[in-house]
């Protein structure tokens, strides 16, 4: 049983990381066609941006989404920002799952 439902925390994870993937690269395509920088700073890649450290820790704590001016990019970093916190949540309850598994069956 606990295996289960470790693996479902996993897949759902894993089912938000491709979401946040899918976002950030629409948030890349807006910055890359629109010319705009995202909370200053400008990235080549999607890839470059969502292993950013600073762009993430701007994401989760989403006091800079508010000072982006261009509609459609504050709201695809909403999203973002929302998935986001959904994946680590997740991962979280997988890992914690295996946590209260081993004082269960200890």
């Amino acid at each position: 049983m606990a295996v289960l439902i470790f693996i479902s925390f996993v897949l759902i994870a894993l089912y938000y990381k491709f979401l946040f993937n899918q976002t950030i690269k629409k948030i890349q395509n807006i910055s890359t066609q629109q010319g705009l920088m995202i909370f200053d700073a400008k990235y080549k890649s999607a890839f470059q941006m969502g292993s950013n450290i600073s762009f993430l820790n701007e994401l989760w704590s989403g006091n800079s989404i508010k000072d982006v001016s261009h509609i459609e990019l504050r709201a695809e970093l909403v999203e973002a920002r929302k998935l986001f916190r959904y994946q680590l949540g997740y991962g979280f309850l997988s890992f914690l799952s295996v946590v209260v598994n081993g004082f269960i069956m200890a």
